[in-house]
C-alpha cells in the first residue's frame, strides 16, 4: 500500500466551487495531508474547459454555481471525457432529489457541507484507490489485448505458413493456384531437394535445415515477382507462376541446384528433380495440379532426368500400376497365379535336359498379365516374398 499511497497523493485533483474560501479550505486540507498537485478553481467555465482539455485525476465539485451549475459541469465532463474521471459532490444542497440527481449524472460520491474533514480525505484516498486499480486493470487488459493480437497474428501466421522456411504452406499455396486461374494460364513446379538426406546424416540436423532454408530464399529470389513458393512437405518446395512455361522455369531452377551452394561456411552438393504442369492444360483445380506435378516428379526422380512434364500417358502408367498393386494382392490370396514349365531342350538330339518354371497371372477381368509388368511390381511392394512362397 505504500506504493500505492505515493501514486494516490501524486493524484491531479480538481476543486470547483464558486465561493474562493471554501477552494483555498480544501486547498489547505489536502495540501496538509500530503496531496501535491492541487488546483482550485471559481469559475465553472475556466474550469470545465481546462479539464475538457487534460483531464485530473479526481474532481471535487460544488452544485450551486452561477452561469454553469454543477450539474451542467458534471454533464459535460461526462460526455468529453473519455477516460474515466471520478467526481465527488461537495455541497450544502443535501436535498434527495439534487442528491440523486447528481449520483444519476455521474459523481461517485455525494457529500454536504459542512463537511467532516476527516471523512472527506478518506472518501478521496478511496475514490483515488479505486481510479489507481481501474487504471491497473485498463492497463493489464490492454497488455493482454496486444498479447491477443501477437498470438492471434502468431497462429494465422502458423496456419498458413512453413515454420522452419518461413514460406507459405500447402493451405496458401492452393489458394495462390486460384489466384492462377483467374489470371487463365500458368505452371506449377514441384521441387524435391535431392541429397539433404545425406547432408543431415554427415554434419547434421542444423546445417540440413539451414541449407533447405537458405535453397527457399535463393528459389524465392530467382522467381518472378507475381510467383509464390512455398513448402510442400519434407524437402519439397511446390512453386505456382501465373503465366510461366514450366520448362523454362524448371531449367533455371536446375542451373541453380548445379553449382556447389556454401552454407554455414560449409561447401554442399545439392540436387533436385522436378514435375511440371500447365494450366489450364494438364488441370482446371488444384488437387489435380498438385497430383500432376507430383507424378512428373516422381517419373523424373525413376528416370534419372533432371525434370518431367507431365503426360496423359504417365498417369494412365500410374493407373495401371495402381491396380496392379491392388490386384496382384488378391491374386495371392486367392491363388491366380500360377507356375507353368518350360522344358529346356538339347538341341543336337532334341532331348528335354531340363524345366524351367515360369509364373503366370491371368486375371479375370484384366485377362493375361505379362510378367514383365507385375514382377516389378511385386518386387517394389513387398509381395514378391509371399509369392516365392
Amino acid at each position: 500500500m505504500a506504493a500505492t499511497g505515493l501514486v494516490v497523493k501524486d493524484a491531479r485533483i480538481v476543486v470547483l466551487d464558486d465561493n474562493p474560501t471554501n477552494v483555498l479550505l480544501l486547498e489547505a486540507m489536502l495540501e496538509e495531508d500530503g496531496f501535491t498537485n492541487v488546483t482550485g478553481y471559481t469559475n465553472p467555465v475556466t474550469a470545465l474547459e481546462a479539464m475538457l482539455e487534460a483531464p485530473p485525476d479526481l474532481v471535487l465539485l460544488d452544485i450551486r454555481m452561477p452561469v454553469l451549475d454543477g450539474h451542467q459541469v458534471l454533464a459535460r465532463l461526462m460526455s468529453g471525457v473519455d477516460d474515466y474521471l471520478p467526481v465527488i459532490v461537495l455541497t450544502a444542497q443535501t436535498d434527495s432529489e439534487t442528491r440523486m440527481r447528481a449520483l444519476a449524472g455521474g459523481a461517485r460520491d455525494f457529500l454536504s457541507k459542512p463537511f467532516d474533514q476527516a471523512e472527506v480525505l478518506h472518501r478521496i484516498r478511496n475514490t483515488l484507490e479505486t481510479k489507481l486499480l481501474f487504471n491497473d486493470r485498463r492497463e493489464q487488459a490492454a497488455q493482454l489485448e496486444k498479447v491477443v493480437i501477437e498470438r492471434t497474428r502468431e497462429l494465422a501466421f502458423m496456419a498458413t505458413h512453413d515454420l522452419l522456411t518461413g514460406l507459405p504452406n500447402r493451405a496458401a499455396l492452393r489458394e495462390r493456384m486460384v489466384e492462377m486461374a483467374a489470371a487463365g494460364e500458368g505452371c506449377v513446379l514441384l521441387v524435391s531437394v535431392e541429397r539433404l538426406e545425406g547432408v543431415v546424416d554427415a554434419l547434421g540436423t542444423v546445417l540440413g535445415e539451414a541449407a533447405l532454408r537458405q535453397c527457399a530464399e535463393t528459389l524465392k529470389d530467382l522467381l518472378p515477382e507475381d510467383a509464390r513458393i512455398g513448402c510442400w512437405g519434407g524437402t519439397e518446395f511446390m512453386i505456382v507462376i501465373p503465366h510461366g512455361v514450366a520448362d523454362q522455369w524448371a531449367r533455371r531452377i536446375m542451373d541453380f541446384f548445379r553449382v556447389p551452394m556454401r552454407c554455414n561456411a560449409v561447401e554442399l552438393i545439392l540436387d533436385a528433380r522436378i514435375g511440371t504442369c500447365q494450366y489450364p492444360q494438364d488441370g482446371s483445380d488444384a488437387d489435380r495440379l498438385v497430383q500432376r506435378a507430383g507424378l512428373a516428379m516422381i517419373t523424373a526422380r525413376r528416370g534419372g532426368n533432371d525434370f518431367a512434364a507431365y503426360t496423359t500417358a504417365l498417369e494412365e502408367t500410374a493407373n495401371r500400376k495402381h491396380v496392379l498393386e491392388r490386384e496382384l494382392r488378391k491374386a495371392i490370396e486367392r491363388n491366380q497365379l500360377q507356375v507353368v514349365y518350360q522344358p529346356k531342350l538339347r538341341l543336337a538330339d532334341r532331348s528335354v535336359v531340363g524345366m524351367e518354371a515360369l509364373l503366370r497371372w491371368t486375371h479375370p477381368e484384366l485377362g493375361f498379365v505379362s510378367p514383365v509388368q507385375f514382377i516389378p511390381v511385386a518386387e517394389e511392394t513387398g509381395a514378391i516374398v509371399p509369392i516365392g512362397e
